[in-house]
């Protein structure tokens, strides 16, 4: 069984899984051809999507890389009582910008259609968020020798995780950018930043830990790998990258953003995510405790993010990013690598 120090990284850096179009085949490679770990997001696609998307990336390195999925249960219909509620606020929001509530036919794809599709495609490895896998799902992925990596925000996450027999858990502190990923939501108060996060996880596990939230730069990452991580997972750092897969309209919109403040939301999905703070966010802000829970908001809320890309509104799109976006770079991903973690570095170091 493959473990995860035996992936031989030569950069001890995974490329964190963006759904909704960053994390490109071309970005996944690159990651990895150039010693990181690379990971194709799959939360948010269909199997036969997630088909196409490695045959790409296997035609483009023979490197390890990663498949991240949502853990999700299978799509039922919303409370009505909840969808009628949602939709008093919601409608005449996006009536705002000349659209109407949509009436989804399917609120998120099948995790079950998509876990089956991943234990076919077999990637060296698999990483997991918003829910947990039960201790049968992972004996399935270790039969056909994957890695399992789950996702903490907190201690009683990474236990949980640690009980069903993952290999290496990814501790995402608050500053991270996007979705929050562990297993279940927290309270604000409740959240830690990345530091006191990996330090109340280090000491109760032999496990590798992966540091994600707000990874920036090359003295960060030798700081956390100082305090106990095995590697780190760095994402709003490679959006901007000649490989990302972001729209031309998020690009530009970070770019041109990325001094300004981000913060958590759940007005575009439903579920605490961070991005730079727009005119969504501003206008409906009130509503912050009022929306469905993911999917369902954000199924409701596709129009308005496709409506966005099409008509160049970024105020209107979901412009994920951490808080270290102002040390964004416009650079192919080998380029932005080295600068965070050069080859003789890590020849060093091994």
């Amino acid at each position: 069984m493959t473990t995860f120090a035996q992936l031989q990284l030569s950069r001890p850096i995974v490329q964190a899984p963006m759904a909704g179009g960053p994390s490109s085949p071309q970005l996944v490679a690159a990651v990895s051809n150039a010693g990181g770990l690379g990971s194709f997001a799959c939360g948010m696609i269909s199997p036969q999507q997630m088909r196409e998307g490695v045959s790409q990336i296997r035609s483009l390195t023979s490197k390890p890389f990663a498949m991240n999925l949502f853990v999700l249960p299978e799509p039922v219909q919303p409370d009505a009582e909840a969808l009628n509620a949602s939709k008093k606020w919601l409608e005449p929001a996006l009536r705002q910008v000349g659209l109407s509530l949509p009436t989804p036919t399917s609120w998120s794809q099948s995790f079950q259609a998509q876990f089956a599709a991943l234990l076919e495609l077999a990637p060296t490895v698999a990483s997991f968020a918003f829910g947990i896998l039960n201790a049968t799902q992972v004996a399935a992925l270790k039969q056909r020798n994957i890695l399992v990596v789950g996702t903490a925000n907190s201690v009683e996450h990474l236990q949980a995780w640690e009980a069903v027999g993952a290999d290496a858990i990814v501790v995402q502190g608050l500053e991270a950018g996007g979705h929050r990923g562990g297993p279940t939501e927290l309270r604000l108060e409740q959240e830690l930043n990345l530091d006191d996060l990996l330090a109340a996880c280090r000491p109760l596990t032999e496990l590798p830990l992966i540091a994600a939230g707000g990874i920036m730069d090359a003295e960060r990452i030798q700081a956390l790998l100082a305090a106990g991580a095995d590697a780190v997972q760095m994402g709003t750092v490679f959006l901007c990258s000649d490989e990302s897969g972001a729209s031309s309209v998020m690009k530009q919109a970070l770019w041109q953003r990325r001094d300004q403040a981000t913060r958590l939301t759940r007005l575009f999905s439903g579920k605490p995510a961070r991005g730079v703070i727009n005119a969504w966010m501003q206008q409906l802000a009130e509503y912050e405790g009022d929306t469905l829970a993911y999917p369902y908001h954000n199924a409701l809320t596709t129009p308005l993010r496709t409506w966005a890309n099409q008509a160049n509104e970024p105020d209107y799109l979901a412009l994920w990013a951490g808080t270290g976006l102002a040390h964004m770079q416009k650079a192919s991903a080998l380029h932005i690598l080295d600068a965070l973690y050069p080859v003789e570095v890590s020849e060093s170091a091994s």
